[in-house]
């Protein structure tokens, strides 16, 4: 959770900020969208509130976004703000998403949208309306602040990374390129069929697969520095690993999950090192490879604050491989807001599952 009104001034009286903040929560500029921010009541700071889920809908869908709040984790919330971004208030889909929101109620009646506002785009100094909210003078229009500035921007500008144009741009910054190119399928049936006999090494009681996670790691951590997010010149391949050798290793520990767990203390260790190798793999191959590299990047880049870009690499692997565990648990604790407790559970799960490995020198690691 993060706090965005320095346990002072509620949210209604700087909507300004509030909408300034959305690119920087959602990693994208959304258009034609309605954005729904939760907040919780401070325990420890009484005038103040803890911001919770964000959650978009296209316009034409804004009655997916009540669905949305009868469910975890927005049922923990006490309050919840809208923002319709259109720059055409006169459309019948516009019209529709405001009466929607306006009558939203909760079991007992009472109004779920606290307060909605109305900005043409998401940008520093343009102009924002009240659409309707409290008989409230603190409720007013206004322009919206520097986006640049906005402390929800600092984990992307951190990590050499803005927010993308649009959510299509944030989504195709994980599309997959050259699936069926017949060297890349090749080297992924023989990834496959090494984990495979890894696998079954390990269940035979005979070592092998410690070693295969433990020369991954270390190819992993020689790999080249790269910022985690980098939309405009993603690494490939084969600039993150040149050597086929040690490109099929890595690629050997992707294709199952039990040597895959093995690899997430070293990448979120290794962030700059790590997520490049993921997503150039990522996007270079498909099926279990891919959706467990993306599963891994989520990981680091949770890691480091970068949790709306880590929802849509799940929200890919999920698209492409339903029933995925690792994708559905991981998306799941994103969407309640757990982040440091999603963490140490993979990180837990990670370190006991290569302690399990069969250890080639005849000791437990």
């Amino acid at each position: 959770m993060t706090n965005i009104d320095n346990h002072s001034i509620p949210p209604l009286t700087q909507p300004g900020e509030l909408i300034a903040a959305i690119p920087g929560v959602l990693g994208f500029y959304p258009q034609d969208s309605v954005v729904l921010i939760g907040f919780m009541l401070d325990d420890d700071h009484p005038h103040s509130l803890l911001l919770g889920p964000v959650m978009r809908a296209d316009l034409d869908n804004t009655d997916t976004v009540s669905d949305a709040l009868h469910f975890p984790p927005a049922t923990a919330c006490d309050v919840f703000l809208a923002v319709l971004v259109s720059d055409d208030t006169t459309s019948r889909q516009y019209k529709r998403a405001v009466s929607t929101l306006k009558n939203m109620v909760d079991a007992f009646g009472h109004p779920f949208i606290d307060a909605c506002w109305s900005v043409p785009e998401i940008a520093t100094g343009a102009a924002f309306y009240v659409e309707f909210g409290p008989d409230d003078d603190d409720l007013i229009g206004g322009i919206v602040d520097n986006v640049a500035m906005s402390p929800a921007m600092k984990p992307l500008l951190d990590h050499g990374a803005l927010p993308a144009l649009s959510r299509a741009e944030a989504f195709a910054y994980f599309q997959a390129e050259c699936v069926y190119d017949p060297d890349t399928q090749a080297l992924a049936r023989l990834a496959y069929s090494r984990a495979d006999e890894l696998i079954a090494r390990d269940d035979a009681g005979a070592p092998g697969a410690d070693r295969a996670v433990d020369q991954s790691a270390r190819i992993i951590v020689n790999a080249p520095q790269y910022s985690l997010v980098t939309v405009d010149n993603a690494p490939k391949v084969n600039d993150v690993l040149p050597e086929e050798d040690d490109l099929l290793t890595v690629l050997t520990c992707l294709a199952r999950s039990r040597l895959r767990d093995c690899l997430v203390p070293t990448a979120v260790a290794h962030p700059r090192r790590s997520a490049p190798v993921f997503l150039a793999i990522a996007r270079e191959f498909d099926g279990v490879i891919r959706s467990n590299a993306l599963c891994l990047w989520a990981i680091v880049a949770t890691a480091h604050s970068l949790s709306s870009w880590a929802t849509a690499a799940l929200i890919i692997v999920q698209e492409e491989l339903p029933g995925h565990a690792l994708a559905d648990a991981l998306f799941k604790a994103l969407m309640l807001g757990d982040f440091d407790g999603m963490l140490k559970v993979v990180q837990k799960g990670a370190h006991e599952q290569r302690r399990r490995l069969v250890p080639s020198d005849g000791k437990a690691a």
